[in-house]
């Protein structure tokens, strides 16, 4: 089967994506091809920046019923919506098979609010139970709220670069959990990336553990910021971070 696809040919830029004049020309495209298929249409608000999320419509295909699926990311559902990103989706057992250091690019949808606006609600039901098991690699391809054209170079969403310092100290000075050996948590993960940033950890030891790798890293934070190196990280040693990161 074949599908007619009519582009107009202008004069502007002299490419075939600018219509100018009435000039056309036909072209036949054969399918189904790798533009077919994006059916599964879902929205998910996504924080850009430091500015309050903002939804944007995910259109996708081969996702759920395999362990690998890519989804196109417009700015909203209109017909003149502009491409902002891919995302590539895979499920947990794939996930469970990466590095470490590999798993750190990929997003989690488990705490997603995520909305199927083109199914009924026994399909949105199953759709979400399974979308909630997967993971996500968003590639941002620029942001339309900062410019007209597409500007800068892509980036992931979240970025990895953008962890912590500044989302590890968030909690005040006198509130501060002390991390030692055998600790376990987000807190402890959130502690071993910004070692990593310091080049004090090795890349892939982002675990959520508290183990002697960790310990050695925090002693030699510590002894270069002048905190008695016991491996324990305290609040004398987290009020050093927020010194680093310049939130003190």
């Amino acid at each position: 089967m074949k599908k007619e696809l009519v582009w107009g040919i202008g004069t502007l830029c002299g490419g075939l994506f600018f219509a100018a004049g009435s000039a056309s020309a036909q072209v036949i495209v054969s399918s189904p091809g790798p533009a077919d298929g994006w059916t599964t249409h879902y929205r998910i608000a996504e924080s850009l920046d430091a500015s309050a999320p903002v939804l944007f419509d995910f259109y996708c295909k081969s996702m759920l019923q395999n362990a690998f699926g890519e989804c196109q990311v417009f700015e909203n559902n209109s017909a003149d919506a502009r491409l902002i990103g891919i995302e590539m989706i895979i499920d947990a057992q794939t996930y469970g098979a990466l590095s470490l250091p590999e798993q750190k690019l990929w997003k989690s949808h488990g705490q997603d609010a995520v909305q199927f606006p083109d199914f009924t609600d026994a399909e949105q039901s199953l759709l979400l139970n399974a979308f909630r098991s997967t993971y996500g690699k968003f590639y941002l391809l620029w942001n339309p709220a900062l410019s007209d054209l597409p500007q800068g170079l892509p980036s992931l969403i979240p970025s990895p670069a953008s962890a912590p310092p500044a989302a590890a100290l968030a909690a005040p000075q006198n509130n501060v959990q002390v991390l030692s050996l055998g600790t376990k948590g987000d807190a402890v993960r959130a502690l071993q990336n910004v070692l990593i940033t310091l080049h004090l950890l090795a890349a892939d030891m982002a675990t959520g553990f508290y183990g002697l790798h960790t310990v050695a890293a925090v002693r030699a934070f510590q002894k270069k910021e002048g905190v008695t190196p016991t491996g324990s990280f305290g609040p004398k040693s987290f009020a050093k971070l927020r010194v680093l990161a310049g939130s003190e």
